[in-house]
């Protein structure tokens, strides 16, 4: 489904379903700290496992499991820039009317 686009023919975005813009600003809050948790989180338990784990794993492991993350960190900018540039794609406009 395509955003609807503006006077100017650029996509519009979608408003917040909340009535008011605190309450959209109080969802953004909540998610930002939702994120954050899940986050902690998630590095609390990879330490708590390198830390359980450090005396069986040897340096050439480390080695590889370090440059594996990279390799996924480096794959996931990849993906999170293509969508970017996959959304703000500007399809040109139609000479009919709107038709939404």
């Amino acid at each position: 489904m395509a955003a609807p686009a503006s006077a100017e023919g650029s996509p519009t975005l979608p408003s917040c379903p909340a009535q008011t813009p605190s309450q959209c600003e109080a969802v953004r809050l909540r998610l930002i700290v939702a994120f954050a948790a899940i986050t902690v989180l998630l590095v609390g338990l990879g330490a708590w496992g390198f830390n359980s784990h450090s005396s069986s794993v040897t340096s050439g492991e480390v080695h590889a499991a370090i440059s594996q993350a990279l390799v996924l960190f480096m794959l996931s900018l990849v993906v999170a820039l293509s969508a970017s540039a996959i959304a703000s794609h500007r399809s040109p406009p139609s000479s009919s009317p709107a038709s939404y």
